[in-house]
């Protein structure tokens, strides 16, 4: 930067300074919605292609282009329209908390983790639901657990966590 922009003396072109590249909000050279000079955008003078301008690349809420639960032009998700394969979207990869592929303690589809102790019904061993036998070689009971400092080393459970 020269010494006169330095000292506030700018050779404005517009809305740019031709020496340093600072920008001011006056004189803008507006294409549409974009100044062609500074590249700041206004709220005018857009050019709407569906829910995007093809200017300054802004979105809005009309005019989307929904390939089932997501738009192709600007990417927003919508929640209808979704192709579930278990518990994961085929289009757009939200996720839902049913159609879990369960291995264990967790999903092979999203990762969701469960525990035995998160089960509303009661079980008795032979009954226990396909997968759940797996949370069980990794759960303690409180007199089971191993703590290395205040962390136990079998479930990773904390000495604060059983205080709560």
């Amino acid at each position: 930067m020269g010494i006169l922009c330095k000292l506030g003396i700018h050779q404005w072109d517009g809305c740019k300074c031709s020496r340093c590249g600072k920008t001011r909000d006056k004189r803008h050279s507006w294409d549409g919605c974009l100044c062609t000079r500074c590249g700041k955008t206004r709220d005018e003078g857009h050019s709407w292609d569906g829910c995007l301008c093809t200017r300054c690349r802004k979105t809005r809420e009309e005019g989307h282009s929904w390939d089932g639960c997501t738009c192709v032009r600007c990417g927003k998700w919508r929640d209808e329209n979704h192709i579930w394969i278990g518990c994961k979207c085929a289009r757009c990869w939200r996720t839902r908390d049913e159609g879990h592929s369960w291995n264990a303690c967790k999903c092979t589809g999203c990762g969701k983790e469960r525990h035995i102790w998160e089960l509303t019904e009661t079980y008795t061993m032979d009954e226990l639901p396909e997968g759940i036998q797996g949370c069980l070689e990794n759960m303690c009971f409180i007199e089971e657990h191993v703590y290395d400092k205040y962390k136990c080393s079998r479930c990773g459970e904390t000495m604060e966590k059983r205080r709560e």
